[in-house]
């Protein structure tokens, strides 16, 4: 297990080092906050999961049915 931040690329290259599986859980969830704090919401959360697809393409990843 690796404990990092979903929006640091340098985080998702290590955490994906000699990986199996990705299972991606990690959000920030609440409808009311992301109306006060939308950079905050966007950053974490579709950011964040971009930057994770960009490094699985970089090191190789395949999709496995």
């Amino acid at each position: 297990m690796y404990f990092g931040s979903v929006t640091d690329k340098e985080d998702w290259f290590k955490a994906l080092d000699q990986v199996e599986a990705v299972i991606h859980l990690a959000a920030i969830v609440s409808v009311s906050q992301s109306m006060y704090q939308p950079v905050r919401y966007l950053t974490v959360n579709p950011i964040g999961t971009a930057n994770m697809y960009e490094i699985l393409l970089k090191k190789g990843y395949k999709k496995k049915d």
